[in-house]
């Protein structure tokens, strides 16, 4: 196929964006989980027994699409505020 041929640079920016938009998604699930991850260590190492330890796990017993779907309902109460 010709290196020129102007239907292979739209199907270069279409793969491009594809990856780009799967690879920022992936990114942002492994870095809430390194923060989440991170945050229940700090769990273990502050709590004083293990009732506090419990409440302190509790509070980041959130999935993912847990967080992405309050997050984003948050938004849009936001946006209701502000027209």
């Amino acid at each position: 196929m010709n290196p020129n041929h102007p239907g292979l640079n739209i199907v270069t920016k279409l793969l491009f964006l594809a990856l780009t938009v799967g690879l920022s998604a992936c990114s942002a699930q492994q870095a809430y989980s390194g923060l989440q991850q991170g945050a229940k260590n700090d769990c273990a190492v502050s709590s004083a027994n293990s009732s506090e330890y419990t409440r302190c796990m509790e509070r980041l017993d959130m999935s993912y699409e847990e967080y992405e779907q309050a997050r984003k309902e948050a938004g849009e109460n936001t946006d209701s505020k502000h027209p």
